[in-house]
């Protein structure tokens, strides 16, 4: 059996199902001879899952060259994938080339994965309490503005209405004064017998006066 080099491992990580991943192996020729590869196939438990998608056989390796081979990985369903890569050489037996892994995974529960781990996300029950607090905030403080306001007026009118009674008792105080004053003027200048008493005998006294 003539060598092809020794194997490889293609390690294709972690793949979302129903999407494709392409890695490239390089198959080597370390002798002097010209090794005529009649065919690459993939073998094993997951070969479903890897495909050939470039520098497939046959093919010819001279001497001490190589071929790059790109095979594709494509889970359809989550959980470990491995098979195996197998060159056949023209009138020689069957080897294997490479190893090859690969993990499918589910989109859906990466990205639940992903907001968990990192906590940026916030529920919408939090986005409805903070929204509830900022409301509740807003009407506690238009109700304080509101009540502040009706004091303010009530204080004020309580204020006008004592000072119209006020104004309006010195007013009648002022009135009443000036009308005692009136009087007793009158009726110190007609009370010819000062006697206190404006009678009869000072009209009469006032009529000789003016006659």
């Amino acid at each position: 059996m003539t060598p092809v080099g020794a194997q490889q491992t293609l390690n294709f990580g972690e793949t979302v199902v129903g999407s494709s991943v392409v890695r490239t192996v390089s198959q080597p020729n370390p002798t002097d001879q010209t090794l005529p590869i009649t065919e690459v196939e993939i073998t094993g438990s997951d070969a479903d899952q890897f495909t050939v998608v470039d520098g497939d056989a046959p093919f010819t390796l001279q001497a001490n060259e190589s071929r790059t081979i790109s095979i594709q990985f494509s889970p359809t369903s989550t959980g470990q994938k491995s098979a195996s890569v197998q060159v056949e050489i023209a009138g020689s037996a069957t080897e294997t080339a490479g190893q090859l892994t690969g993990s499918g995974v589910n989109e859906t529960g990466d990205q639940n994965s992903d907001i968990a781990t990192d906590g940026s996300a916030s529920s919408p029950q939090e986005d409805t309490n903070e929204s509830t607090t900022g409301t509740s905030t807003d009407t506690d403080s238009e109700d304080t503005d509101t009540t502040e306001r009706e004091a303010g007026n009530t204080q004020s009118n309580v204020a006008e209405s004592a000072a119209g009674d006020s104004n309006a008792s010195s007013s009648n105080e002022n009135g009443s004064a000036s009308t005692e004053n009136e009087n007793s003027s009158i009726i110190l200048m007609l009370d010819f017998n000062d006697n206190g008493v404006v009678d009869f005998q000072d009209i009469l006294t006032l009529v000789r006066m003016i006659g």
